[in-house]
């Protein structure tokens, strides 16, 4: 076999792939453009970890208030990347799974607070052993949106995704992850 056509082909195949994917992005931009925002979601391809940011980003931009993130799997790269993109002065609530939360989970809480007492109110919470599996964000204690992957991996190796919850599961998601919040106990 011919080393140096074998070399072009692939070249080639992976330019090809470069601008189909460069397509397909432009033209989910301009669907989006035109998609009501309170059914907008996100589909964002593996290894476009700024895209996952800006997804995040766009959904936590919307909190005035409150804004709950439920991720079983919670550690650092959630406080460091991903929160502060929420605007600041509003209740920041983290609820993770005693089983499975990340041990960079604490100190990455501990050094936020005191860095930013004032900007942020930051708290987490642990939900009992293997009760957690939903990744949410929930805006407001009314909107919430599905992430079909922890925010200390999505989209790196496979896509992700992020889907707004219609009314009615999102209300009974509601009722259920505020009661939990309440049982929760303290990081």
């Amino acid at each position: 076999m011919d080393t140096a056509a074998t070399e072009v082909d692939t070249a080639s195949h992976e330019q090809a792939v470069g601008a189909i994917q460069t397509i397909l992005h432009r033209s989910l931009a301009v669907v989006e453009m035109y998609v009501p925002a309170d059914v907008q979601g996100t589909f964002i391809l593996a290894g476009n970890a700024f895209d996952a940011l800006a997804s995040v980003g766009k959904v936590f931009a919307r909190a005035t208030k409150t804004l709950m993130i439920i991720d079983p799997y919670a550690d650092e790269v959630l406080v460091r990347d991903f929160v502060p993109t929420a605007p600041e002065n509003i209740q920041i609530q983290i609820l993770s799974d005693e089983n499975s939360v990340k041990p960079s989970l604490r100190p990455a809480i501990e050094r936020w607070k005191a860095q930013f007492p004032d900007k942020w109110k930051l708290e987490a919470k642990l939900a009992p052993r293997r009760s957690l599996h939903d990744r949410l964000i929930i805006v407001d204690g009314e909107l919430v949106w599905i992430a079909t992957q922890s925010f200390n991996a999505i989209a790196g190796r496979s896509p992700a995704s992020i889907v707004k919850v219609e009314a009615e599961p999102a209300s009974l998601k509601l009722i259920a992850y505020k009661d939990m919040w309440s049982a929760a106990k303290p990081l």
